[in-house]
């Protein structure tokens, strides 16, 4: 079966429809072994940031974190996030947001790895096009009210939900963001201070231009609420 980026990506209402331009300058590379310590060195100091010590420790440290990521625009440490709690919770749901807002040719926030997302690479979008259909048919009215039927009709019209999808089915595209010196997530994170809030990280305490544009027309409006309403309710109150 082939697929398309109009069939991949535009069957996910809300998301590509309301697309406003905005230009990421990002490094695109990839690469190296999975661990969420990142570490970088930077006019002649070395600094290391435990992303995963402040994914599992959550408080106050992780929402500084995330509503970093979206005033930085860093995708790629969202999408390492939402990873992590989809690993928790699988979902078609989940799993449909994730790729439709992170992973496809038009993704309002495509993460940096190029190599492994369509349309270099199938994969994963063919591991996810069979449950679309599933996630929809489970949030219709006619599948959440009871059926009358008897005998043989019964298993016919009782609904069954779809198949969960793998855990592990984006884990090859958290390898490549890990493994990746050059990345946009090693390298917005490399001045970052847990001790200071999400606007003392930024420059002159200040968002740019593209970032503002970027946080009130695209995370607020399309990205935070698809990602709420898929399951990933701790972002309800992220920027």
């Amino acid at each position: 079966m082939k697929f398309t980026e109009l069939e991949t990506c535009e069957s996910a209402p809300g998301i590509n429809a309301h697309l406003l331009p905005v230009t990421l300058a990002m490094l695109r590379d990839e690469n190296s072994p999975v661990s969420l310590e990142l570490s970088m060195s930077q006019v002649g100091q070395r600094m290391s940031i435990k992303i995963e010590e402040i994914f599992s420790g959550g408080g106050r440290d992780l929402i500084n974190l995330l509503e970093y990521s979206v005033l930085t625009i860093n995708v790629d440490l969202m999408f390492l996030y939402l990873v992590r709690e989809y690993r928790v919770r699988p979902s078609a749901a989940a799993a449909i947001a994730v790729h439709d807002l992170f992973c496809c040719a038009d993704s309002p926030a495509r993460i940096s790895c190029e190599t492994g997302l369509f349309p270099k690479d199938m994969r994963l979008t063919q591991a996810i096009s069979p449950y679309r259909a599933g996630s929809l048919d489970s949030l219709s009215v006619e599948n959440a009210l009871p059926r009358e039927s008897s005998g043989h009709d019964a298993k016919a019209a009782r609904f069954e939900a779809p198949s969960l999808p793998p855990r592990y089915i984006f884990d090859s595209l958290v390898r490549r963001i890990n493994d990746e010196e050059g990345s946009p997530l090693i390298h917005s994170l490399a001045s970052y201070s847990a001790a200071l809030t999400p606007h003392e990280n930024l420059p002159n305490g200040e968002l740019s231009a593209v970032q503002r544009r970027f946080v009130e027309h695209i995370w607020q409006p399309i990205i935070r609420p698809t990602l709420v309403a898929a399951g990933f309710w701790r972002l309800a109150s992220i920027a």
